[in-house]
């Protein structure tokens, strides 16, 4: 019998006996990873529940031809508690799917929502967003952003209507319809952990 075992250090052995045992429930990491994956399925679905919802039930919500802007508070919600990266990441892919189920041009909401997304991701760190005013407040100036943004994204496709009647007839009352409504939805957002599986 080889005595090296029991006089000398195995050093594989000895690196195994330091190391800190994972808990039996403990997920590995390729678990975890896997676990990841399937939290950004979920969301995906869930933006495409909230695009649907958006282009057909929410139109019992419309008052005056206007409607509230659902998609826009979770892109705000997303890039608030989860940084710029993942509020541009929603806001494409939230943007893209409303393009794709309205006559807008395609891109032209994913741009308005991944850049007003970064912008409240990147403001987020310097912003106190718990108060339901203040919530509602911040929706009020992002919506009233990307619709000054859409309109020169249309204007310079010659498809926006005149400025007056844009901003007054559809992007201030959609901005204040909405921000009435986002406390309620941050507020459902946060008790079922939206961000958690954001991207």
């Amino acid at each position: 019998m080889n005595p090296a075992p029991f006089t000398r250090k195995n050093p594989f052995v000895a690196e195994r006996c330091r190391s800190k045992p994972r808990p039996f429930f403990s997920p590995s990491p390729n678990c975890r990873q896997g676990r990841g994956g399937i939290k950004r399925i979920i969301f995906f679905f869930l933006l495409l529940f909230l695009v649907t919802l958006q282009a057909t039930l929410l139109n019992g919500l419309n008052i005056l031809g206007i409607k509230p802007d659902f998609l826009f508070i979770l892109v705000i919600f997303i890039a608030l508690h989860k940084g710029p990266i993942s509020g541009a990441w929603c806001g494409f892919l939230a943007g893209i799917l409303l393009d794709l189920f309205s006559f807008a041009p395609l891109g032209t909401n994913a741009l308005s929502k991944t850049a007003l997304g970064f912008l409240l991701g990147a403001v987020a760190p310097f912003l106190y967003f718990e108060a339901p005013f203040i919530q509602g407040l911040l929706l009020f100036i992002a919506m009233l952003l990307e619709g000054i943004f859409l309109f020169i994204l249309l204007s310079s496709l010659h498809l926006a209507l005149p400025f007056s009647h844009s901003f007054l007839h559809i992007i201030l009352p959609t901005s204040l319809y909405t921000s009435l409504l986002t406390p309620l939805l941050f507020y459902v957002f946060k008790k079922t952990g939206v961000s958690d599986y954001a991207f």
